[in-house]
């Protein structure tokens, strides 16, 4: 599959799991169920778990050869870096180069999501993995 097409397919699903977050966000929030934190996190984990299930049906379709634990948690520690990699990416806009917080989510939105698409790509779903 072209890159393009495969990328679009990508981010594609990252808007579709982004909507079921941030809408049960709100929805929850809303009711009052729980306090903010808490429910931004089951959300949160909501679309992590949407996005991993779209992701492995349509866009990297059985490419892999992992049993899905490994996968899951392959899947999710590449979260965990794309988090990490979205607060260093801040810090240094905001502190080395003095752009605003807002321009500094935005930019490191754009190189998370990258990184993260390229982690997914070529290693949890890479093809034939051990």
């Amino acid at each position: 599959m072209p890159f393009i097409l495969h990328f679009s397919g990508y981010l594609l699903v990252s808007a579709i799991a982004l909507s079921v977050d941030f809408g049960l966000f709100l929805a929850l929030t809303g009711l009052m169920v729980t306090e903010a934190v808490s429910t931004g996190i089951f959300s949160y984990s909501a679309g992590l778990i949407l996005h991993f299930l779209l992701s492995k049906r349509f866009v990297f379709s059985d490419r892999h050869n992992k049993h899905v634990a490994r996968l899951f948690a392959e899947y999710a520690l590449s979260g965990v870096a794309g988090i990490a990699l979205t607060a260093a990416t801040m810090k240094l806009a905001i502190e080395g180069l003095s752009v605003s917080p807002v321009a500094a989510k935005l930019i490191a939105v754009g190189v998370s999501f990258v990184v993260v698409y390229l982690l997914r790509k070529t290693i949890v779903f890479a093809e034939y993995a051990r």
